[in-house]
C-alpha cells in the first residue's frame, strides 16, 4: 500500500480541514515523531489532538505502564471491527466513486480516509496482528528518516513486529504501530498519540454507524431510529452484507455499484496470511 498525499474532497464530506505539512529532518535524531519529521525533545508524541468519532469503551489511548514504553490500547480485537470494517468498505464503495477506498487484500485490512489518513490492520495466521498506520496525511519524509521512525516504533517489541517492513513498502510513511498478542493490543507512546489523532471509523459502532448513515443519506441523516438500525444491521451482517441491507441505509447508495461493494464486504473473511 503506498502512502496518499493527494487529498480526496467528496461531496458528502463538505469542506476540508487544515492538515499540518510536515518539516525537514534533522540527522540522527534521538527521539523522533512520528506524525512529523521533526526531532521531538520530551515525551516523542505527535502533538496532535484530533480524532474521529467513538464511543465509550474503545476509544485508541493507552495507560502508560512506564514513561516512554509500551501502552496497553483499548481498542477492540480485529475479529470485532472485522463487521464495521467490512460494512464500512461496502457503503464508501457503493455511494462514491472513491477507487482509494479502505478494503480487504490477500488477507490484510486497508483503511482510507478519504482525506488521506490511512491504517493497515497485517494479519497473521496465528491470529496475532499489527495495526500500523498514519494520521497526518502531508508527511514528507525520505527514506533514511522513515528507516529511523519505523525503528523508534517497533523499539523493544516483539520480534514478529518486525514483520513490519515485508508487509508494508517502504514508501509507506508510518506514524504508528500496534500489536494485538491475541488479548491485548500495545504500542509506545509516540504511536498511541499518532493513532488517536487517526479518525479510524472502524473502532467502535458509533463512529462506524455514524458513517454509514452519512453515507446512505448522503449527509442529510443522523446515527439515530430508523437510520441507526440500519446501519446497526449493516455492520452486525458484516461479510454477509446483503444488497437489502446496503439499500436500506438510504439514497445515497448507488445500485449499479452495491453488487461490488458486496464483494469488498466479503473479502474480509478469512485468517490471516503472514
Amino acid at each position: 500500500m503506498e502512502q496518499i498525499s493527494r487529498r480526496t474532497v467528496l461531496t458528502a464530506m463538505g469542506a476540508l480541514g487544515t492538515m499540518t505539512v510536515a518539516g525537514c529532518a534533522d540527522d540522527e535524531p534521538s527521539q523522533l515523531d512520528p506524525s512529523s519529521t521533526h526531532v521531538v525533545e520530551g515525551d516523542g508524541g505527535s502533538g496532535s489532538s484530533a480524532s474521529g468519532s467513538s464511543s465509550a469503551g474503545s476509544e485508541g489511548s493507552g495507560d502508560a505502564s512506564s514513561e516512554g514504553g509500551m501502552r496497553q490500547v483499548q481498542l477492540d480485537s480485529p475479529d470485532a471491527m472485522r463487521g464495521r470494517w467490512a460494512a464500512y468498505t461496502a457503503v464508501v464503495l457503493a455511494a462514491s466513486d472513491n477507487s482509494e477506498s479502505s478494503r480487504a487484500e490477500d488477507g490484510d485490512w486497508i483503511f482510507q480516509h478519504e482525506l488521506g489518513p490511512w491504517a493497515m490492520l497485517v494479519r497473521f495466521k496465528d491470529g496475532k496482528a499489527l495495526l500500523a498506520g498514519q494520521a497526518n496525511a502531508d508527511i514528507v519524509r525520505d527514506l533514511t528518516q522513515e528507516k529511523k521512525i519505523r525503528r523508534a516504533l517497533v523499539a523493544g517489541a516483539p520480534k514478529w513486529w518486525g514483520a513490519l517492513d515485508t508487509a508494508l513498502p517502504d514508501t509507506a510513511r508510518i506514524g504508528f504501530v500496534l500489536g494485538w498478542d491475541g488479548k491485548t493490543w500495545q504500542g509506545l507512546a509516540p504511536s498511541v498519540s499518532n493513532f488517536d489523532a487517526l479518525p479510524f471509523y472502524p473502532k467502535s459502532q458509533q463512529a462506524c454507524g455514524e458513517q454509514l448513515v452519512m453515507w446512505g443519506s448522503k449527509a442529510e441523516g443522523s446515527y439515530t431510529g430508523s437510520a441507526k438500525a440500519a446501519a446497526d444491521a449493516a455492520m452486525r451482517a458484516g461479510t454477509q452484507l446483503t444488497a437489502a441491507q446496503l439499500k436500506k441505509l438510504g439514497p445515497g447508495i448507488q445500485s449499479a455499484r452495491v453488487k461490488g461493494a458486496l464483494t469488498a464486504a466479503k473479502a474480509y473473511e478469512g485468517k490471516g496470511k503472514h
